[in-house]
């Protein structure tokens, strides 16, 4: 479930990276008057596209291969960032942040932060069974 989640991931963030803008808006924190906290160009997309595939193929290779240091190094990464991203920054994103009034607030209590919870769990999972 978590790489089929991470492949999907994948697809938003490379339709980003190409232009495309549905959902865009309520994806980046923003500052109080509404502004986005900073607008993520292409590069930033597609970056972020190739690290959720990634993570998709070391989220299924213990299931199919012996897994070798580098993947478990790569999910013990991924375990840490997920963790950090969840507890928060103690502004705009996670458990811990202040700002709760904005459309990307209220997103990230209901799906980002639930979301990263459960990549979290599923690295583990992963890391379980190599």
């Amino acid at each position: 479930m978590g790489a089929g989640l991470a492949a999907a991931l994948a697809g938003l963030h490379a339709y980003w990276g190409l232009g495309g803008t549905r959902g865009l808006n309520n994806a980046v924190p923003q500052r109080d008057g509404g502004d986005p906290a900073f607008k993520p160009g292409a590069a930033a997309c597609l970056a972020v596209s190739a690290a959720c595939a990634l993570l998709g193929v070391l989220l299924v290779w213990p299931t199919v291969a012996p897994t070798p240091w580098v993947p478990r190094a790569g999910l013990w990464v991924a375990l840490v960032v997920f963790v950090l991203r969840a507890v928060g920054d103690g502004g705009q994103v996670g458990f811990s942040k202040t700002n709760r009034d904005t459309a990307f607030a209220q997103a990230d209590d209901a799906v980002y932060t639930p979301l990263v919870v459960g990549l979290g769990f599923s690295c583990a999972a992963a890391l379980l069974l190599t």
